[in-house]
């Protein structure tokens, strides 16, 4: 099978520790790389979870538990259409 070359653009202190660990685990850091795009080519994305899960902040979940609140009192201000609402934001 023919080969090509990928060259990756990345922080000089990553690619020293990449390069560290991947000599301890015994591969190269181009192994590394094969085996990671080989995953990533079978899984059509990447091979483990990318996401994070969403932590509100306490300013955002004060917000949030206070319009909770007066949608529950039934308070909560309703408007006929996104034009009231600018307009009360005076937006």
């Amino acid at each position: 099978m023919a080969t090509k070359t990928l060259n990756v653009k990345i922080d000089d202190d990553d690619k020293r520790l990449f390069v560290e660990l991947t000599h301890q685990m015994g591969t190269t850091p181009s192994h590394a790389v094969r085996m990671f795009v080989r995953a990533f080519n079978e899984f059509k994305g990447f091979p483990f979870d990318t996401s994070r899960p969403y932590v509100m902040s306490a300013e955002a979940r004060q917000a949030y538990d206070e319009v909770d609140a007066e949608i529950s009192a039934g308070t909560a201000r309703r408007y006929g259409s996104v034009a009231d609402l600018r307009n009360d934001l005076d937006l």
